[in-house]
């Protein structure tokens, strides 16, 4: 995944004939291509973006992240439409979607991310049966929220019980800042593929413009959970373990169809609900593992990247 992240206080992006020029303080200008870009992330408040600028990197069909003072995420720049694709007609089915097919949408998601989750935990070395388990018995739409009582389970086994996802621990912050960078993959693929991020399956919040992103990216958090317990983040300077999960979208990815780097994935994946969204039925494209870095290189004759 390409990616630029802007860290001083300060900095400017503008055009400069095709290209992004980004102007730091009492540095030369860096110039980027923004076809070539996945991601720009402002990571502080101070960053200055011409109209024109933003007006590129959404006529590319490039997410920009924007944190806060704390350089935590606190918002996504998503392009109305990529390369013309985006369908009202689609959006109107995909709003209209029957509950049944939701529901049956939702276990299959739910499903992957415990099975995903209990993948983790094995890799880790640390009991995962009681999450095969939970995955069996989800239901259409998950009505006993088995996926709250996998997590519960998981994130005990995996950092003992006294830790709190909502707590201040440095690992907390890296698994925001991983699952940020994460939503604004989904996010960008959802548009591109000519969904409407805002119309989830289950997140249904009329102040969420990325319900459908939240939904879909449920079944790659586990990948994420492992990359920063990889990193083992310290309190400190973040700016290590940020660099790292900002390179998440090169992760191999295992789909029926092979392996390929996550960015890759995740477009097929939305393409894939795209056409169930079409045609009322079928499948969503999910991981079936998560390979080790060990079979990183099957990715050089595995992966296809762009679309199907």
């Amino acid at each position: 995944m390409s990616v630029v992240e802007v860290r001083s206080t300060g900095a400017s992006v503008a055009l400069n004939g095709h290209r992004l020029a980004v102007r730091v303080p009492e540095r030369p200008p860096a110039y980027f291509h923004a076809d070539d870009l996945d991601l720009l992330i402002a990571e502080v408040p101070a960053v200055h973006f011409t109209g024109a600028a933003l007006g590129k990197l959404a006529e590319s069909g490039i997410t920009v992240l924007l944190c806060d003072g704390r350089h935590l995420p606190v918002g996504f720049v998503v392009p109305a439409a990529t390369g013309g694709v985006f369908d009202p007609r689609r959006a109107r089915r995909q709003a209209s979607l029957p509950e049944r097919t939701r529901d049956r949408l939702w276990k299959s998601i739910i499903q992957c991310k415990i099975l995903r989750q209990a993948e983790h935990l094995k890799r880790a070395g640390l009991a995962f049966d009681r999450l095969l388990q939970l995955a069996r018995e989800v239901q259409p739409g998950d009505p006993e929220n088995r996926e709250a009582t996998a997590a519960r389970i998981y994130w005990q086994r995996l950092y003992g019980r006294d830790f709190r996802r909502r707590g201040d621990d440095p690992r907390v912050s890296a698994l925001n800042w991983g699952y940020a960078v994460l939503r604004a993959m989904v996010s960008r693929s959802l548009v591109a593929s000519g969904l409407h991020p805002a119309i989830g399956l289950k997140h249904m919040a009329p102040n969420n413009p990325f319900n459908l992103a939240d939904d879909l990216m449920e079944p790659f958090r586990p990948l994420v959970d492992a990359a920063v317990r990889t990193i083992e983040p310290e309190a400190g300077d973040p700016s290590l373990w940020k660099s790292a999960l900002s390179e998440i979208g090169e992760r191999p990815v295992l789909l029926p169809e092979g392996v390929f780097r996550l960015r890759s994935a995740i477009t097929r994946m939305a393409s894939s609900f795209a056409q169930v969204i079409d045609a009322g039925k079928g499948k969503i494209l999910l991981p079936q593992a998560f390979p080790g870095e060990e079979d990183a290189g099957r990715l050089e004759s595995d992966v296809v990247d762009g679309p199907l």
